[in-house]
Order: C-alpha cells, then structure tokens, then sequence
C-alpha cells in the first residue's frame, strides 16, 4: 500500500471519531456479507474504542429503529 493511502485512511479514521459524540449503534444484514460487514465494523469501533451496540436483522423493521432511538 502507498503512504499516501494509508495517510488517507489514517485521516478517515480520525474524521470518524471525532463525529461519533456517543454510543454507536449498527445495524447489519443476517447473510454473509451483511455478517462480515458488522464484524470489520465491531472490530474497527472496538480498536478505536467508541462505544456500540449491534444488531442483527434479516430486513429493516421500523420498531427496532424506534427502540434504538427511545432509549438512546
């Protein structure tokens, strides 16, 4: 990989955290790619310790989002 790549994913890294004020919450897809998704996700969050939560749903469902939201 080129410096100039991995300066600019340093970069995105850095951008991203200093967006998240709270707790993360993701939301992934119960195939494969939806799992591998959430699992890179978990991990990227967990090194850069960010607080999240997952969930993980076959399709999108309103009352799920709405919960996430009232107790947050």
């Amino acid at each position: 990989m080129t410096r100039e790549f991995l300066a600019h994913i340093h970069e995105s890294a850095e951008r991203f955290q200093a967006l998240v004020r709270s707790r993360v919450v993701v939301f992934h897809h119960n195939d494969t790619d939806g799992l591998c998704s959430g699992a890179i996700l978990f991990s990227m969050l967990d090194r850069l310790g960010i607080p999240f939560s997952g969930y993980c749903l076959e399709k999108t469902y309103t009352e799920a989002f709405q919960k996430v939201f009232e107790d947050s």
